[in-house]
């Protein structure tokens, strides 16, 4: 299953179980018997997602081997239970994806230091996902604080094709989570190597639910 259609399998899963949680089943027309209930309901059951909220482990620049041996283990303690995994590049060895995708199935984006990286589906320039009605857009830089030369909205256009409720970058190893003109902006550091440091550092949570976001950076010990 690629990410993309597992992304979609969780919002129409949540979308399920809001109907039935609600019992909003007027769009189901003449249909809606209560075997279509029922059905519904198994589904939901069965699904396990009773609204749940989606929760997306954010890393980024994590610089393996140049400048850390391996991805801290406190990052596999913080994303356990995610639904996905976002990494923001500087990812230097396709092995650091594997090993994140033991975790959460994984995207990931292109840093200046992976132009050599092989082809792999799982890596793009730039990733814009669609998440209950919000855009989640990631890429490896972002200017910020926005400079004269390269507004928010012409950043967005460049790597996005448009606007995104969501921008997820990295490149300064510095976390960050605000929100500039109605755009949630997430860096989550870098785990390895945090303002160019070789120490423990820090990644990022994103939370989506029923079409809001939040994003929380942790620290790690």
């Amino acid at each position: 299953m690629l990410v993309s259609d597992y992304v979609n399998f969780v919002s129409l899963s949540k979308l399920i179980c809001f109907f039935i949680r609600e019992k909003r089943f007027s769009w189901l027309g003449s249909c809606a018997s209560w075997q279509t209930r029922l059905l519904f309901t198994r589904i939901a059951k069965f699904l396990s997602f009773q609204m749940k909220t989606m929760r997306i482990g954010l890393i980024s620049d994590t610089h393996i081997p140049r400048d850390a041996d391996e991805i801290p283990p406190q990052v596999r303690e913080v994303f356990t239970g995610a639904d996905l995994i976002l990494h923001a590049g500087d990812i230097y060895i396709l092995q650091v994806l594997d090993e994140l995708e033991t975790i959460a199935p994984v995207l990931a984006v292109r840093g200046n230091g992976d132009i050599w990286l092989h082809e792999d589906p799982r890596l793009k320039e730039s990733h814009v996902l669609d998440i209950e009605g919000l855009r989640v857009g990631i890429t490896h830089s972002l200017d910020y604080p926005e400079p004269s030369w390269r507004s928010l909205e012409n950043a967005m256009k460049a790597e996005f094709g448009g606007p995104v409720d969501v921008f997820v970058f990295g490149g300064s190893h510095k976390a960050l989570v605000e929100t500039y003109k109605g755009v949630l902006l997430v860096n989550p550091g870098s785990p390895t190597l945090p303002l160019g440091v070789p120490k423990l550092g820090t990644v990022g949570i994103l939370e989506i639910n029923q079409g809001k976001a939040e994003a929380h950076i942790i620290q790690l010990h």
